[in-house]
């Protein structure tokens, strides 16, 4: 009898397979066509999903797995953060910053954000890995604007004065408010840079007009948009290592203070406590409750790696078990299809070996 994967023995994620996924060994079956395609019954995704848009994504293979309605354009609130983390580590690299010592001085207009927050005070100096945990954890608007402003003015500087630029990146330090006197709406040219990366990887049905996802119809996306977007930014190592922690601790600076003080900001997303990566939540009145996370299994030394995206999920909590149940139903597809090919590899190599 055949040998149960190792998808079967996830301590974490116990995915219960139904009967006809285990110990099916073609070889015992009956030579015939029909035998070979009750191996491989089509599974409907499950019907009790609330969410009014939702996508399933293989990152390995960059291909839709099943969703509904998920070229529907809608709001995605925070998951706008994504976007605004991957062109902040892209342009770190571009501009040769070191993401453990550049240094971003908090402005009063992002310590001043509404809604989700990090904590940042005007003055506050931290250093640009830093201030990517306070956007990915907490989901802090004042972290996703003091970045976009920053970046804003690097953007302006690669422009219109590379020297500047240059002695920005030499001193490892920015301070918007002091930049303010050469740049009108720093913030504008991070923002052409988020539409512009959109367009380059392809995002057709995605526009932003703000760094952190507030309310604004402008401000949309796809669930399928999304889901390409997360797929490529996963594939970034920092960007990996940030969205799955649970929790992050830092020291931060302001010269109004005599002592320097100490924060630690944990993250919004519970589904890492069962075992699954990443990546970002989200919730506003115009795009309800939303959730990109991912699920990595092995099936015989063979990743599988599948993403999901809801929004507009019902409630705050049940986007959690929408998102694992969608993503059971995933990484069973996936598995089967693996299973398919396998034995049309084997057909064609032995076409003793089964006639399909």
């Amino acid at each position: 009898m055949q040998k149960k994967s190792k998808i079967f023995n996830n301590s974490k994620n116990s995915l219960n397979f139904p009967k006809f996924y285990i110990n099916r060994n073609p070889i015992n079956r009956a030579n015939s066509a029909s035998s070979s395609c009750s191996l491989f019954i089509k599974i409907d995704p499950p019907k009790d999903i609330t969410s009014k848009s939702w996508v399933l994504y293989n990152v390995h293979t960059n291909q839709i797995i099943s969703g509904k309605k998920h070229h529907n354009s809608r709001e995605i609130a925070s998951l706008t953060k994504i976007m605004t983390c991957y062109i902040a580590i892209s342009l770190s690299n571009r501009f040769s910053l070191n993401l453990s010592e550049f240094t971003i001085k908090i402005t009063r207009f992002s310590s001043t954000m509404i809604g989700t927050s990090a904590d940042l005070l005007e003055g506050d100096q931290l250093r640009l890995i830093d201030l990517l945990h306070a956007l990915m954890l907490p989901s802090g608007n004042d972290a996703a604007y003091a970045i976009a402003e920053s970046f804003g003015c690097l953007l302006y500087y690669d422009i219109n004065n590379k020297t500047r630029l240059s002695e920005i990146s030499q001193n490892h330090l920015i301070s918007v408010t002091n930049e303010l006197i050469n740049i009108v709406d720093p913030l504008r040219y991070f923002l052409n840079e988020m539409n512009r990366t959109a367009k380059e990887l392809k995002l057709y049905n995605t526009s932003f007009a703000n760094p952190h996802g507030l309310m604004n119809r402008n401000n949309k996306s796809t669930a399928s948009d999304v889901a390409k977007l997360a797929c490529i930014a996963l594939k970034n190592a920092i960007f990996l290592q940030i969205v799955n922690k649970k929790l992050y601790e830092c020291t931060i600076k302001n010269d109004k203070y005599l002592k320097n003080r100490k924060k630690t900001w944990f993250n919004t997303n519970k589904m890492l406590d069962k075992g699954y990566i990443g990546i970002k939540t989200g919730i506003t009145d115009a795009a309800g409750p939303c959730l990109v996370t991912s699920l990595k299994l092995n099936q015989n030394d063979k990743e599988i790696w599948a993403i999901c995206v809801i929004l507009g999920c019902r409630n705050m909590e049940k986007r959690w078990e929408e998102c694992e149940e969608l993503l059971k139903f995933g990484i069973k597809q996936i598995f089967m299809k693996n299973n398919k090919e396998n034995l049309i590899k084997k057909t064609i190599k032995n076409p003793k070996f089964h006639n399909i």
